[in-house]
């Protein structure tokens, strides 16, 4: 399956999580989120150049947080707080998607320039 057809398929879900958002006591931190990776979709979707510096910076910030928020999980047990978890997750996932749009990005380029 294509990448952008991948691109589709994220900017759908990005979207929807984007709105889901609304009622969520945090929702000044998670639209913006999952808005920019739904605009790093659109944008690699329709063939727009990415900000390749600002993606990676937002993946580098995703990860991070992601981190943070993993680190606050209670070792050892089971009982994981289901909200923590997801945060987590969802963080760790955006990084990794933004990660592979600008690194897809800059192979195409190169690959160009050759």
């Amino acid at each position: 399956m294509g990448l952008r057809v991948v691109s589709r398929v994220m900017l759908i879900l990005y979207s929807a999580a984007t709105i889901l958002q609304y009622n969520d006591p945090d929702l000044y931190f998670w639209m913006p989120v999952y808005g920019l990776a739904a605009l790093w979709s659109w944008m690699h979707r329709t063939g727009r150049k990415l900000p390749e510096p600002w993606v990676e910076f937002f993946a580098a910030a995703c990860l991070a947080s992601a981190l943070y928020v993993g680190a606050a999980l209670p070792e050892g047990t089971l009982n994981y707080r289901q909200e923590e978890l997801s945060e987590s997750g969802g963080l760790l996932v955006t990084a990794v998607w933004s990660l592979v749009l600008a690194r897809h990005q800059r192979i195409a380029r190169k690959g160009r320039a050759a």
